[in-house]
């Protein structure tokens, strides 16, 4: 049973093609790229069979290039991106999601090449609410004149994520798994217990141990 806090709202934001990419083009996703560690992804258009982080530029006259060219975006970014999720809109736009709910999500930045037919609606998602009460850190052995173990002054932020039903919490500590690529917390309202895994970037979504 999947677990998600109803009065969180993922991040998005739309971009639209003006018409066919040419070769060479490129789409930014990125986040967390002035800690220690950022993600970032580029979508590069090519005319040949597109691999990993690209997309076939349009080939499709007249109107239809635009939303040919869309979909063809949108089918990248769903089978590569770590960050969000993208579906189609009308007349050659496309909503990019964040992956995780929460206000977090509102830091993913976005951007695109010069000379591009494509556009986005803002340089950031945007509209995430909700505060994520199960946080991974790394980066932890540093200080505020830069010369502890860690590179920064600060910890970062390795994955967050919302795990309640409602307004309940965790107020006791999670346990982590002998390998390290799992934990289980026990949600207070319900009086649960969940487990989620988080090996992979973002987690997958907490669920009820099997």
């Amino acid at each position: 049973m999947s677990r998600g806090n109803s009065t969180s709202a993922s991040a998005a934001q739309t971009g639209s093609w003006a018409g066919a990419a040419t070769a060479g083009d490129t789409v930014t996703i990125a986040s967390n790229l002035s800690s220690g560690d950022p993600v970032q992804e580029i979508y590069t258009a090519v005319s040949g069979t597109p691999g990993a982080f690209q997309f076939h530029v349009s080939t499709t006259g007249g109107s239809g290039a635009k939303a040919d060219q869309a979909a063809n975006l949108v089918t990248s970014i769903n089978a590569n991106s770590l960050l969000v999720t993208a579906s189609n809109g009308t007349n050659g736009s496309l909503t990019v999601t964040s992956k995780v709910a929460g206000a977090g999500g509102n830091n993913i930045g976005l951007g695109v090449s010069a000379h591009t037919s494509f556009s986005w609606g803002g340089t950031f998602l945007s509209q995430g609410s909700g505060q994520a009460n199960l946080v991974a850190f790394k980066n932890l052995y540093v200080n505020p004149s830069e010369t502890g173990f860690c590179s920064g002054t600060a910890p970062t932020v390795s994955w967050a994520y919302n795990v309640s039903t409602g307004s309940s919490g965790i107020n006791t500590s999670p346990i982590l798994s002998l390998d390290g690529n799992k934990l289980a917390f026990v949600e207070d309202v319900l009086g649960e217990l969940f487990s989620m895994s988080y090996g992979g970037s973002p987690p997958k979504a907490p669920s009820e141990p099997q």
